[in-house]
């Protein structure tokens, strides 16, 4: 994802949620400090539908 790519996405948020940020926990969201490690890995590509949990958007 690029740093445009995140921009679009808070902004999305941000006008659909807008307390999103201000009460995470009230859409079930859990403030971490670090993204977990399986976030920073790279994406295999192709797809791997094992991989996924949208085995049925095949």
């Amino acid at each position: 994802m690029s740093m445009s790519d995140l921009e679009c996405m808070q902004q999305e948020l941000d006008e659909t949620y807008n307390d999103i940020f201000d009460d995470p926990h009230e859409y079930n969201f859990q403030v971490m400090d670090e993204p977990p490690g399986w976030a920073l890995q790279a994406w295999p590509w192709p797809r791997v539908a094992a991989l996924t949990d949208d085995e049925n958007d095949q």
